[in-house]
């Protein structure tokens, strides 16, 4: 993935902003969705988007959230 970032960043107009964006950005990698949606309540994101096959089936697992975005249709 850090390979992909890398690659996309040098096409960006506004490289800067991005850099800095991503100083303060964190990966995080787990097992499974379940474990995911653990990290997630920890962290309480203020905006959280479930890209998963089922997201109503995972929806009333997320504690702490601000909004919902959730399914392959969101924009």
């Amino acid at each position: 993935m850090s390979v992909e970032i890398q690659i996309q960043t040098q096409l960006l107009s506004r490289r800067s902003i991005l850099d800095k964006s991503l100083a303060a950005s964190r990966c995080i990698v787990v097992p499974d969705i379940a474990s995911a949606i653990d990290v997630a309540n920890r962290y309480a994101a203020e905006h959280l988007i479930l890209e998963v096959r089922e997201p109503r089936q995972w929806l009333p697992r997320v504690q702490k959230r601000g909004i919902d975005l959730s399914g392959c249709l969101v924009t």
